[in-house]
């Protein structure tokens, strides 16, 4: 099950892309830890992201969050 959508710079970034006349086919992403201690190591996208980019886009550098079990 999805959680609730909150502030996600992923899906705001697509969306500016998008609104831009960027292609979904043609977009990559790339998430990062914004905490002190992790700061720039890569993190799997949120289960939010998977579920709405997941074989959408081009490519998620950084990789998905593991589906539930």
């Amino acid at each position: 099950m999805v959680s609730e959508i909150g502030n996600c710079a992923e899906v705001d970034a697509i969306n500016q892309a998008l609104n831009d006349g960027a292609k979904l086919e043609n977009i990559s992403i790339t998430t990062i830890h914004t905490i002190d201690n992790k700061f720039g190591e890569l993190k799997p996208a949120c289960e939010n992201c998977t579920y709405t980019f997941k074989n959408k886009i081009f490519e998620n550098y950084s990789g998905w969050i593991e589906e539930e079990k």
